[in-house]
């Protein structure tokens, strides 16, 4: 069943991967048969009432990403292709002013290497995000937190029941997000995520469970995390 708006999606892929290392981005890098950010895609076309996902990379990797589109089956003229920045702020920055994105009513934004994310995580964002206009999934902290000094001395812990760690897709009303971005812009703002902009501009973010199974990849490591929560599927 459709939603009563229209969703679109800004999926920044524009990032070089220098923390992960290796001639391979990231985003390309096989996960159990298909590359990171094919798997990412084809989550994000499957959600309701999608009406376009921009992915802003390196025009570079144009051809590249095209490729594997067609190679791995998710061809879709909604599926569209801008250029993206040096900076993931940039790069959604660029993608929300496509074209493709005039009629979303919900804009959610979503990292290329969240290979594991729901389609119904996407749903329930979009869904809160019409409501309340910013959400953000997010999971309870499991370990102990300790904030330090500048000498490197413990000064407190800190209570986790109060904490969470965000995940994408977050998820914003279209006018909402737009507006920030343009602020931050004109401020010369630099952020790694969007609804940090939301808090700076005094706009209330709301929260939604996340998924524990919706890992960044950043590592090596985390790579290797991946692949078994795959193959172990969703039980």
């Amino acid at each position: 069943m459709s939603a009563p708006y229209q969703v679109g999606i800004v999926i920044p892929a524009g990032g070089r991967g220098t923390r992960f290392g290796g001639a391979t981005l990231k985003q390309y890098l096989d996960l159990a048969g298909e590359p990171i950010i094919v798997r990412a895609l084809r989550t994000a076309l499957a959600a309701k009432s999608v009406c376009a996902v921009v992915v802003a990379a390196q025009k570079t990797e144009f051809a590249h990403l095209a490729g594997l589109v067609e190679i791995h089956g998710i061809a879709d003229p909604r599926l569209v292709l801008t250029e993206g920045g040096a900076e993931r702020y940039e790069s959604v920055a660029k993608g929300l002013v496509h074209p493709a994105l005039d009629a979303a009513d919900v804009i959610l934004v979503h990292d290329a290497v969240r290979p594991l994310a729901s389609t119904s995580l996407f749903d329930r964002v979009a869904a809160e995000a019409s409501v309340h206009g910013a959400v953000v999934p997010t999971i309870p902290v499991v370990d102990t937190l300790k904030r330090i000094g500048s000498d490197g001395v413990i000064i407190e812990t800190i209570d986790r029941s109060v904490v969470r760690r965000a995940q994408t897709p977050q998820g914003f009303r279209a006018d909402i997000l737009r507006r920030i971005y343009s602020e931050a812009l004109s401020a010369g703002d630099q952020v790694t995520d969007c609804s940090s902009l939301c808090e700076r501009a005094g706009i209330t973010v709301h929260v939604v469970e996340g998924e524990e199974r919706n890992i960044k990849v950043t590592s090596p490591t985390d790579m290797i995390v991946a692949e078994a929560l795959f193959l172990q599927g969703d039980s």
